[in-house]
């Protein structure tokens, strides 16, 4: 089965069965006398995955401050959804049939038949805005349609007053989306085509493999057959950004507050992974265990 481009796109949109209770994705760095969490999201869940693993709730009372992949709030405004449009929109004059085979449009055509779509939809914007919205009705049918990790931690930060952050601008995602899978756009929409129809057992492993921060599982099921088989969206996805992050991440560690670090999944994982990365620079990491993590006050009871 082809996995590359489109567990690619699961992990933008997600990033990313019940372990033991000893399995937590979660980790401390720690150095130069400072320490901070970091940690994996999965963007979309179902009602199901409910409540989060015990060590968010921990490493949440603990920390002074969160931060995330970009400005959440920014990113649930007009102004943000207009520029995502925009971003996404081909050059005047041109259209999704000129960056696709004929024989991917007629696939694309039927599949959006049997999901109740229109190709009109799609007609003047980037392969990649198709690809995305392809999985998504599919993720919605399959009932993946409840808030993801970073959400709920960002409406509870909300809600306590704490700190917020955050590690690239709205802008800068934008990019990085418009941009996916440029000069791969046909391979992009067939294997996003190829993987629908068994995208409920891959979406299954991939909350199994984030709920138990197996690294390991998620490069063998995510990352190396993107590397494999989509390498620009490799880059542009998960290298480029996470070099991006790795100094501001430095800096978070040599400061004051204790912060919590919620990034996609895929971020962590594989050689050219956030922690890989922190490891080769001198940091300590280390796994967390749910009564591992110092945390302040009462426990809270708010998994949502």
């Amino acid at each position: 089965m082809k996995q590359g481009v489109t567990c690619g796109l699961l992990f933008l949109l997600l990033a990313l069965a019940w372990p033991a209770a000893d399995a937590q994705p979660l980790w401390q760095v720690e150095g130069e006398g400072h320490r901070l969490f970091l940690t994996g999201s999965i963007h979309l869940l179902r009602e199901e995955d409910y409540p989060l693993p015990e060590a968010f709730d921990r490493a949440y009372r603990a920390a002074d401050r969160l931060i995330f992949e970009t400005d959440i709030a920014a990113t649930r405004t007009a102004e943000f959804a207009s520029a995502m449009q925009r971003a996404l929109r081909l050059p005047e004059g041109r259209h999704l049939a000129d960056r696709l085979s004929a024989d991917t449009l007629e696939r694309v055509r039927q599949r959006l038949r049997q999901m109740g779509g229109s190709m009109a939809a799609f007609e003047g914007f980037r392969p990649a805005l198709l690809a995305l919205s392809l999985s998504l009705m599919e993720l919605q049918r399959l009932g993946v349609d409840a808030p993801g990790v970073d959400e709920t931690l960002f409406q509870r930060a909300r809600r306590d007053g704490k700190p917020i952050g955050w590690l690239e601008t709205p802008q800068q995602q934008i990019e990085f989306i418009a941009r996916m899978g440029e000069g791969e756009e046909d391979a992009l929409i067939r294997q996003t085509l190829d993987e629908l129809n068994s995208l409920e057992r891959e979406y299954q492993r991939m909350v199994t493999a984030w709920r138990e921060g197996d690294l390991t599982a998620l490069e063998q099921l995510m990352l190396k057959p993107m590397r494999q088989q989509a390498p620009g969206l490799y880059r542009s996805l998960i290298v480029e950004r996470n070099r991006l992050w790795l100094p501001q991440i430095e800096d978070l560690l040599r400061d004051a507050p204790l912060e919590l670090i919620i990034v996609g999944s895929a971020h962590l994982a594989g050689p050219d992974g956030l922690i890989a990365a922190l490891k080769q620079r001198g940091w300590t990491i280390t796994r967390m265990e749910p009564a591992s993590v110092a945390a302040p006050g009462s426990a809270s009871s708010d998994s949502r």
